[in-house]
């Protein structure tokens, strides 16, 4: 094996020759030093088609710690990534440290981008060629690596554009593309071509390579594009639905934006798209999961930011107002309030829109489609609050036109305004525990709203088996406590610790039943618990098992015993003020319930022993806030 350095200054690019490399001496075994988080978007660096390895520079740039290791090298090498992540670079790959450590310390202290060509031959024929880019950003090394075969070695060699480079590594990393249309003809980025999975054609000129995708449900919105563009609106933007040729469904959150000349003429148009697939998939599929399983019937719809585009309206939504789920309502409430009868209710939901007020709980007349035969009684609950300035809203929206209906049943009436009314009763119950909640977290998390709405979902979700259960049981004052604990167990497990593979054990007295107002902070106790061993306890233990127990019994006809326990590292070590704002959430509902919290920790995990009378008439849920 020898090495051959030289600089082409025709590509203005330095050129390595390695010459029968063994493969065997490129690896070895070093011991770990550090433990390495895995990169956030480890599932996009796997799908880029470019070799990226992730190095952190440690003795001023003159060695790293190996973060990541390109999938590409991992296969050559016959390696796993746990052989080489949190290894020095050059204890455990010694020969491309020695081959690239000059340029590494030079793109470390520089701050400028290094390009390389390296050309690695076999009996003195070229196997294959590898483009490298070596980047330094935020504190850590990027070494990027393009392969292509020796066919390349005889093309003609021109000077890279380093902003284009630069551009193509952005795009890939943030999933991002634009393109360019002048004289009707398009001229696209790599980054689009990453989104829709494919390489470039030569027709690609010719026509809107992304839009030809489009979902048949979509349709209209790209005509919207298309047709309401003009120099009065030059920038549109939408999300919309494609299908690539491989049959992924992907969305994309799209900006056009058009040039027009002195005659009103179109001279370009600019289109930027960004593939927010995961994004999107990932809220929605948690959310769809709360709304269509919070009640499941078509007469009850959670509205999760009704106002904005960023979420879907659940089917509930469309029956309930008699509305095209194929139309586009996100930004025309004008349509949907104008069937409204009760015109200071419109004012109202027009006064929370824009911040106006803070709370409504109304009922009104509704007429699908300005019918004036067709009339329904609907409740609306609808709650603002801000993160960081920006106002998000919460609610739901309730058909009682049959119930209404039915009430005019003597006999029927009188269950039947039971239920309508203790519905009501928990709902706004549940809305000003959901209140508090917001209330304390938001001013904690002023800079992390994201992780606001990601507790308010398992919130939710807890708060929504309840309501679940009354409403299967038909039951609004009793609650068996094992089936709402196994229940939640199910919910939590797969909205919280999907990654995690946390292993649920339950322990509860079948005959423990207990009245709603009770079951309420016992079921938000046991989430908060969950969450916070989640987050905290088995944060970094990968290779741990991870169980979470809960144990309840009655002591005697008057007290019941919940334990809660986690074999994780113990709340001792916890010493952020997240783990402490769930604790003193865990003692204020504790406090509601008139129970005592008793905290233990055992030589492995965190144990929590809580006693609570089970008889309601011992305090008032009403009277009591978090």
């Amino acid at each position: 094996m020898h090495v051959k350095k030289r600089y082409d200054e025709n590509s203005d690019i330095a050129e390595i020759e390695i010459h029968d490399i063994n493969t065997k001496d490129i690896y070895k075994p070093s011991p770990k030093i550090l433990d390495i988080h895995q990169p956030k978007h480890r599932k996009l660096l796997k799908a880029v088609p470019s070799d990226i390895h992730i190095l952190l520079p440690i003795r001023e740039g003159n060695d790293f710690i190996v973060m990541r290791l390109g999938w590409t090298t991992l296969q050559k090498t016959n390696l796993d990534s746990n052989d080489v992540e949190g290894r020095m670079y050059s204890n455990v790959l010694p020969f491309h440290y020695n081959l690239l450590k000059d340029y590494c310390k030079k793109a470390v202290t520089s701050k400028k981008t290094i390009k390389l060509r390296l050309y690695y031959y076999r009996n003195n024929r070229i196997q294959s060629i590898v483009h490298t880019t070596i980047l330094e950003d935020n504190g850590k090394l990027y070494i990027v690596e393009d392969y292509s075969s020796e066919k390349e070695k005889n093309k003609p060699r021109i000077k890279e554009d380093n902003d284009s480079r630069k551009l193509e590594l952005i795009e890939y990393f943030s999933q991002t593309g634009s393109y360019y249309k002048y004289k009707n003809k398009y001229t696209w980025t790599s980054g689009i071509y990453n989104i829709i999975n494919r390489t470039p054609e030569i027709d690609d000129q010719y026509y809107n390579i992304v839009f030809n995708l489009v979902v048949d449900e979509d349709q209209h919105k790209v005509e919207k594009l298309l047709n309401n563009l003009g120099p009065e609106s030059a920038h549109i933007e939408e999300i919309i639905k494609i299908k690539t040729k491989t049959g992924n469904i992907k969305y994309l959150d799209i900006h056009v934006y058009v040039k027009f000349d002195e005659n009103n003429e179109i001279i370009s148009k600019t289109g930027f798209f960004k593939d927010i697939s995961h994004e999107l998939t990932e809220k929605n599929r948690s959310m769809d999961y709360l709304i269509n399983g919070f009640i499941k019937n078509s007469k009850l719809a959670l509205l999760i930011e009704p106002f904005s585009s960023k979420y879907s309206f659940s089917e509930g939504f469309y029956e309930i107002l008699e509305l095209d789920k194929q139309n586009d309502y996100k930004n025309n409430w004008k349509h949907i309030i104008e069937n409204i009868e009760e015109k200071d209710i419109v004012q109202k939901i027009n006064g929370i829109r824009h911040g106006k007020i803070n709370k409504l709980n109304e009922t009104f007349t509704y007429y699908p489609n300005k019918s004036e035969e067709n009339k329904k009684i609907i409740e609306l609950s609808l709650e603002s609050f801000y993160i960081n300035n920006e106002i998000h809203h919460l609610g739901f929206l309730i058909d009682i036109t049959k119930d209404i209906e039915k009430s005019k049943q003597l006999e029927y009436a009188k269950r039947q305004s039971i239920i309508i009314k203790e519905v009501h009763h928990r709902i706004k119950n549940n809305f000003q525990i959901l209140n508090s909640f917001i209330n304390i977290e938001k001013k904690v998390y002023q800079d992390k709203p994201e992780l606001v709405i990601e507790h308010m979902q398992s919130r939710l979700q807890s708060l929504a088996d309840l309501h679940n259960q009354t409403c299967k049981n038909g039951d609004f004052e009793i609650l068996n406590l094992k089936t709402n604990i196994e229940n939640q167990d199910t919910a939590l497990n797969n909205l919280l610790s999907k990654n995690k593979d946390i292993t649920f054990i339950s322990n509860i007295e079948p005959d423990i039943c207990l009245p709603i107002s009770i079951t309420t902070p016992i079921m938000l106790i046991i989430n908060e618990l969950t969450t916070n061993s989640i987050k905290h306890a088995f944060k970094n233990d990968e290779n741990q098992e991870k169980i979470i127990t809960k144990s309840a019994k009655l002591i005697n006809n008057e007290t019941c015993e919940l334990i809660y326990t986690d074999n994780g590292k113990g709340i001792k070590k916890i010493e952020n003020k997240e783990g402490h704002l769930g604790l003193n959430i865990i003692q204020s509902l504790t406090k509601q319930i008139n129970g005592t919290l008793e905290i233990n920790t055992p030589e492995n995990g965190s144990r929590f022993k809580i006693i609570f009378p089970i008889k309601e008439d011992t305090y008032d849920i009403q009277n009591n806030k978090l």
